[in-house]
């Protein structure tokens, strides 16, 4: 309500909206319920704790307990959240509903863990996981704050990128299952699929998901760049699966079909964002864009330069789709990571701080003239239309 009730104070001194008008605003979005984020961020905390606990207590004497008694008390437990879900419903019960979606969230996942160990049972974490995030689906959607959805989508992303690494792990060395092709090769997997569930979560119009998605997929994207730059700067490139190839081009090609789809995204948004996943594609496969059996060369030679440009190209097409749509945060933050890049080229490459001066000098210079030539392209076009009407 801060940063509303500024913006409307300056829309007033404006005078682009009157007095009652602001007063009614102001009371609607207090009725709303915006300024409870701290109460229930708290109550989510507070409820937290106390099933820890509660877990911790009976996990004290757990080996006393006979087993029909833990999954009674376990059901009824379920039972007691969910009807507290029921109760708190309506819009006066929000801050305690969120609370205890969570709440049943955790029961679900402990539950699965319970029934497990009661019947000796064995498989692989990604299987429960998938399983939770299944069986959570309906109680996620009925959530309205974002913890609940975070922590859903986080787990099951967590989820595909394990049964991921699973599928591509080393066959001549099955004991050791985390190995580095297999945890990059999930990793961009799973950059992939949350690429996807992002779209379609757009496209279906679950606008629910669309930010919890949308974030995880940038934060899992440049994760995988800085990766991708890194392996190469050191002249790793033997990190390859060509089943993992394989499937990243089927998820990509699922991934393009679903940005065509959008409606959210400007035409040039979608294909900027579609040349940036096929870069990245062909800058995972070690024969494309990088030649896996040359030798250092130098500081500049070999893979440091091409490196580089391909982290400045992906992090140049972020902020022009960050323009395009009107991202401000996400126009600065790449931004931020620009600067960040041009920086590190320039001590790989010279390592002085004389010539590290001069040089990012320089390039603050261009960065400085492509804005100003660019705001004057922006006008020039604007006087074009102008007269063309």
């Amino acid at each position: 309500m801060d940063k509303l009730e500024k913006r409307l104070k300056d829309w007033r001194r404006q005078q682009l909206i009157d007095t009652d008008t602001l007063q009614r605003i102001l009371a609607y979005e207090s009725g709303r319920g915006h300024d409870g984020w701290q109460w229930r961020t708290l109550l989510i905390l507070g409820l937290s704790i106390i099933g820890i606990g509660v877990v911790s207590l009976i996990a004290a004497n757990w080996a006393s307990i006979p087993d029909s008694i833990k999954l009674g008390a376990d059901f009824l437990l379920l039972a007691l959240v969910a009807t507290g879900i029921y109760l708190n419903r309506g819009d006066s019960g929000h801050a305690w509903r969120e609370g205890l979606i969570v709440l049943f969230q955790v029961l679900c996942l402990a539950s699965i863990g319970l029934i497990a160990q009661v019947y000796h049972l064995s498989g692989k974490p990604w299987l429960a996981l998938g399983y939770w995030a299944a069986m959570t689906l309906p109680i996620t959607l009925f959530a309205r704050a974002q913890p609940a959805r975070w922590l859903w989508a986080g787990l099951l992303l967590l989820a595909f990128g394990m049964a991921s690494n699973d599928l591509l792990a080393l066959r001549e060395n099955p004991v050791h299952r985390f190995s580095e092709d297999a945890i990059f090769s999930a990793w961009l997997l799973t950059t992939l699929f949350a690429g996807i569930l992002h779209s379609l979560s757009e496209w279906l119009n679950w606008r629910r998901f669309r930010l919890v998605f949308g974030f995880a997929w940038l934060l899992l994207g440049l994760g995988l760049v800085a990766a991708l730059d890194i392996i190469h700067s050191l002249h790793e490139t033997s990190l390859h699966q060509l089943l993992g190839l394989y499937i990243a081009g089927g998820l990509a090609a699922v991934l393009l079909v679903l940005l065509a789809l959008r409606r959210d995204l400007r035409p040039m948004s979608r294909v900027i964002i579609a040349a940036v996943v096929l870069l990245v594609l062909a800058a995972v496969h070690p024969s494309l864009l990088f030649d896996p059996g040359e030798g250092r060369l130098g500081v500049l030679e070999g893979d440091d330069i091409r490196a580089a440009v391909i982290t400045l190209t992906v992090l140049t097409g972020g902020l022009a789709i960050s323009s395009l749509q009107g991202w401000r945060w996400a126009f600065q933050l790449f931004t931020l990571l620009i600067g960040v890049r041009f920086y590190a080229i320039y001590l790989q490459a010279f390592g002085g701080l004389a010539a590290t001066g001069v040089g990012l000098i320089v390039s603050g210079a261009l960065i400085i003239a492509m804005v100003y030539l660019w705001r004057r392209s922006v006008q020039l076009f604007s006087r074009v239309r102008e007269i063309a009407r």
